[in-house]
């Protein structure tokens, strides 16, 4: 005989199925439509402020592709797609007399220089490298004479053809030695190559290297934020590569001034990271890490004089750290991480009340020129759109890059933008901010998201964000994107935890040293407060990435009010990431030294430490290719999920890192992790967890924390 609680869970997922497939029917946001938005990055305008070349990322469903975007700053709605870029293309460069581009474009296998004249953005002009080892992130000198870019090359190789011959050779080699420290980085082992930078005649000619060893090579990239910067038609400000040596690799960074003709002087000598260096009226602004005891994602503004050497921070006191700084009139641009936003702020140089120019959702790519301002906007509810705004941060036009389909398309527009592919439905959510406070006064904000339609409780997701200095912002997500999971049927819980950026130090530093401790707590404390809320039901699941996936091991392991947890990259031995990770300084930073310092607390936080007290079933996904938080990590979780008879399942993305960017694997993952989560909250799942209580033969282990559990 069936048992009556098999089946009203069969009933349940049956039910959860409907509503899904009836809501898709509806036209809720899906998978499909999250893979037909275009994504824009790096705007730049013109140097006269009439035009605008960005990049755009778009997919059909099976390669990403990265096209260049041009259009008149006063019409973005007329923008046009032109040539394909190389997949890593930053920002387009503007030619002094705005009429041509330097780009990134893919040539037999390897990224190349080229020139684009504006008025035929599909065409190349004329190549100007065809490098061996590559070329890229291009940017013309102010006098117009040259383009300077980087590559990729072999120190010791001072010609083309020894760069060739040492590329050729090492494609064939089965073996390496390594001497220095982090010999992997991100998603690739280290081949012996380093960044330098090069050049090249506008007019033709070859290219020649600026700096070679043993200058130090240009910083390994962390994301969009410049790396170089003319200052003057001869010299360059460039952020130097930290020797890799005690794990401190990425930590501390310098600026370095180096002429074309390699003459190189050093700026900085903080202990801390100096990097994103930009340059205005005669001085640098720049972004800084005061020192490794201070944070690595504690970064402030900073003006340096090349006069006079001297450097002095732009503005004292902000909530959160500054993402970037744009130099602009008598002050500087600022996108701050500010309670759970991503702001625009004028700040003056010589002091003052900054003035807010964007306040509210997430601006990033921001760039100024003559007296305009370019940057890319997103909400949660509202795909990535380029604006462009007058010096009093009034909007002058903004792009129809993801038109809604809801709306007629705007005369004039380019068709380019649409044909060939059906417009994409337009995303519908119901957000709001929250702030949960506890007993002791801590306050724990975020925001609760919901399908549209009436108001009434749904089955509810928590998702917990990387880093753990990071946090939930009002933006587009394209990996954890809010209006798949709240176009799945759930109410979605964001909460920004100790920990998260943007809520005052003091709020971001309470998580150094007790992973398992303050966020655990923050998050408990948020789930009990959001049951009283009118859109958040039972059951609830917990999902998140990185550090976020170590809070879901974690918070599984000592309390079972979570129905099941999805872990993606999720740390789960501590000890073992400290010499498995690309980044050692972090495992050290966070824990308190390497796992033999008397202070590290490797072991007390450590869910491999807990995890024979986890019920309910996992989802694990995890990249092939990750040197961030390794694969074994995950391996690690399972095997132990696994020898214990519990339902877990591994989805292993074998050519993904840390993030997932492939298309296909973009759609896999999200099959997985949405028929996981409806099959678990619909209770079939923890139906199996509750059955595994009673056969499952446990050893004795260490007795640890148990706060939460029931």
């Amino acid at each position: 005989m069936t048992h009556p609680i098999s089946i009203l869970a069969a009933l349940v997922v049956t039910l959860l199925t409907f509503d899904a497939a009836r809501a898709e029917a509806l036209g809720a946001f899906g998978v499909q439509e999250l893979l037909g938005v275009k994504i824009p990055a790096h705007p730049v305008l013109s140097p006269d402020g009439s035009m605008v070349a960005a990049v755009v990322d778009r997919t059909d469903g099976v390669a990403r592709r990265r096209l260049l975007w041009v259009a008149p700053a006063d019409a973005l709605h007329q923008g046009r797609m032109g040539l394909e870029l190389d997949l890593a293309a930053g920002a387009p460069a503007w030619s002094p007399d705005g009429r041509a581009l330097a780009v990134t474009v893919r040539r037999n296998d390897r990224p190349q220089v080229a020139l684009i004249e504006v008025r035929r953005p599909t065409v190349v002009r004329r190549w100007l490298t065809q490098l061996p080892t590559g070329a890229r992130e291009p940017s013309f000198s102010p006098d117009a004479r040259w383009v300077v870019f980087e590559s990729r090359v072999f120190p010791e190789c001072g010609t083309q053809a020894c760069q060739a011959k040492a590329l050729a050779e090492d494609e064939k080699r089965r073996a390496r030695i390594y001497d220095d420290d982090a010999p992997r980085r991100w998603t690739r082992w280290r081949d012996g190559r380093a960044r330098y930078l090069w050049r090249v005649p506008v007019g033709g000619g070859p290219p020649s290297p600026i700096s070679s060893a043993p200058a130090p090579p240009i910083a390994e990239p962390r994301g969009p934020e410049p790396r170089w910067t003319f200052v003057d038609d001869d010299h360059l400000v460039y952020v130097g590569e930290p020797p890799a040596q005690s794990g401190t690799r990425a930590i501390d960074s310098d600026l370095y001034l180096i002429s074309l003709e390699g003459q190189l002087g050093r700026l900085t000598e903080s202990p801390g990271r100096d990097h994103a260096p930009r340059s205005g009226r005669g001085r640098i602004l720049h972004l800084a890490s005061p020192s490794p005891t201070d944070g690595p994602e504690v970064t402030r503004a900073r003006w340096l004089n090349l006069r006079t050497g001297r450097s002095r921070p732009l503005l004292h006191a902000l909530e959160g750290p500054v993402r970037e700084a744009v130099p602009f009139g008598p002050g500087a641009l600022l996108v701050l991480d500010h309670r759970g936003h991503r702001p625009l702020v004028f700040a003056p140089l010589g002091g003052g009340t900054p003035v807010t120019r964007i306040a509210e959702g997430t601006v990033s790519f921001v760039h100024a020129a003559a007296s305009r301002i370019t940057a890319v906007v997103s909400r949660f509810g509202t795909p990535p759109e380029i604006v462009v705004l007058g010096p009093d941060g009034r909007e002058l036009a903004r792009s129809r890059i993801n038109p809604d389909p809801r709306q007629p398309r705007t005369s004039g527009a380019s068709p380019r933008l649409t044909t060939g592919t059906a417009r994409p439905r337009r995303p519908r959510i119901h957000s709001r901010e929250v702030r949960v406070s506890q007993t002791d006064g801590t306050q724990v904000p975020g925001f609760v998201l919901r399908p549209p339609g009436p108001l009434r409780r749904r089955p509810t997701l928590v998702l917990v964000h990387g880093g753990p200095e990071s946090a939930w912002t009002d933006g587009w997500h394209p990996r954890w994107n809010a209006a798949v999971f709240t176009g799945a049927g759930f109410t979605v819980l964001l909460p920004n935890l100790a920990g998260s950026v943007g809520y005052g130090i003091e709020h971001t530093e309470r998580v150094r040293g007790s992973w398992g401790g303050a966020p655990y707590a923050d998050l408990l404390a948020f789930v009990e407060a959001a049951a009283a809320w009118p859109e958040v039901g039972r059951p609830v699941a917990l999902a998140g990435a990185s550090f976020g996936g170590y809070l879901v091991g974690w918070s599984l392991a000592q309390s079972d009010r979570f129905a099941c947890g999805v872990s993606h990259a999720g740390v789960f031995d501590p000890a073992a990431l400290w010499g498995e990770t690309d980044a050692r300084w972090f495992p050290e930073w966070e824990f308190g030294g390497p796992p033999w310092a008397p202070s590290a607390m490797y072991d007390k936080w450590s869910p491999a430490r807990y995890a024979h007290r986890i019920r309910a079933p996992m989802l694990l996904t995890h990249g092939g290719r990750d040197f961030r938080v390794p694969v074994e990590q995950s391996l690690r979780l399972f095997s132990t999920l696994r020898r214990r008879g519990l339902p877990v399942r591994f989805l292993h993305l074998p050519e993904e890192g840390h993030l997932v960017r492939d298309p296909q694997a973009l759609r896999t993952w999200y099959d997985a992790t949405l028929g996981f989560l409806r099959g678990c909250l619909g209770g079939e799942p923890t139906a199996a967890a509750a059955s595994s209580r009673k056969t499952e033969t446990r050893a004795a282990v260490p007795s640890g924390p148990a706060k939460g559990r029931r």
